[in-house]
């Protein structure tokens, strides 16, 4: 089967040639790497150009991230797709991994992103911390979501998200990588690898001490914003490409509201919600209670986690606030504790239902 790994780049002139290599590397024959510039505005495109006719490389004017994964999505021609995020690398056997693990009831496969700094460096722990895999279409339908990678570290088989394509460039700008992982928990069963396969760069410091995750969001209210945007644009592609509309009302992930007590408690003049003490916590231990693969213990750390949060002095809280995307933190939990494989922390929880 013909792997298509996808990349879309803007302004990472200083990542996209280790993504690039990455791809290339790969110990799997029947491979393409697509190489996709949305416009950028640095020496990106020299970058890539230098790469010849090893990959397919393709440019177009600025248009967003949702408009650079449908352009990539038609050139395409691989049975399974890996989108791959400029900034981030694969390890040599990321896709035979996957493909091993591939069968006809699939949809994709994931697997766990070491984290690596703007310089390559190894960072505390890996993403996620937790993922869910086998049928997770109650997930969905409870969170609109469920526990997996970002975007580079899932392979799609292509006609299980067909029906996701062409997203609402508009609306994605950013963030597409949502819509294949939440069509593909419709579209069949997701298969979960426990190992590190790739490399997930963090390259803004200053918001990784502030408890915010990722690359983009440079403020509490910009993320919680963008998990209610991600439901919204998530729940329009289900209705629009599987002919699904989910009644609600939906809770969200843990890690949505770990994120949404910083916004309250840090930056409550811009907070977008009418949140109190009990209600955030109130919250929490409902989204605890239907998101599975947390132990006891896990969830009582959590809660404690959120209580200190909303309680504490506000000096004290933005010391604690780094501990919200410290891996350190967690790859300790993960040490500490002695379960089942199917329950213990970095692993993955089956749902065991389709219906």
């Amino acid at each position: 089967m013909m792997v298509s790994i996808l990349v879309n780049n803007y302004n990472y002139a200083a990542f996209v040639g280790a993504a690039i290599e990455s791809a290339l590397a790969q110990n799997y024959d029947d491979c393409e790497v697509i190489v996709l510039d949305d416009g950028s505005t640095d020496a990106s495109w020299k970058v890539i150009r230098s790469f010849g006719n090893a990959i397919h490389a393709v440019r177009q004017e600025n248009a967003g991230q949702g408009a650079a994964y449908n352009h990539l999505w038609r050139l395409a021609r691989g049975d399974c797709v890996l989108f791959l995020d400029a900034d981030d690398c694969l390890d040599p056997d990321a896709i035979p991994a996957c493909m091993d693990a591939l069968d006809e009831d699939v949809a994709s496969v994931q697997f766990r992103l070491r984290l690596i700094d703007e310089d390559g460096a190894r960072l505390p722990g890996a993403v996620p911390y937790l993922m869910h895999d086998g049928y997770v279409t109650p997930m969905l339908r409870r969170f609109v979501h469920y526990a997996g990678p970002p975007g580079s570290g899932n392979l799609y088989r292509a006609q299980a998200i067909a029906r996701a394509f062409p997203l609402d460039a508009p609306f994605w700008r950013r963030g597409a990588d949502t819509i294949p992982f939440v069509a593909a928990g419709y579209a069949g069963r997701i298969v979960s690898l426990r190992r590190e396969l790739g490399s997930y760069r963090l390259h803004r410091s200053e918001v990784r001490s502030a408890g915010i995750m990722g690359n983009i969001d440079p403020t509490y209210r910009a993320a919680v914003d963008a998990g209610e945007r991600r439901r919204r644009g998530s729940l329009a592609m289900l209705r629009r490409g599987f002919g699904i509309s989910l009644p609600g009302p939906f809770l969200p992930p843990p890690s949505e509201m770990r994120t949404r007590a910083l916004s309250w408690r840090l930056d409550r003049e811009h907070h977008p919600y009418a949140d109190t003490r009990r209600g955030l916590l109130q919250m929490q231990l409902a989204s605890l209670r239907h998101w599975p693969g947390y132990g006891r213990i896990e969830q009582a750390t959590l809660l404690l986690w959120m209580l200190c949060v909303v309680v504490l002095p506000r000096t004290w809280v933005r010391r604690l606030a780094a501990s919200n995307t410290a891996g350190g933190i967690k790859a300790w939990v993960r040490q500490v504790f002695s379960r089942a494989p199917e329950d213990r922390p970095g692993g993955s929880a089956s749902m065991k239902t389709s219906s």
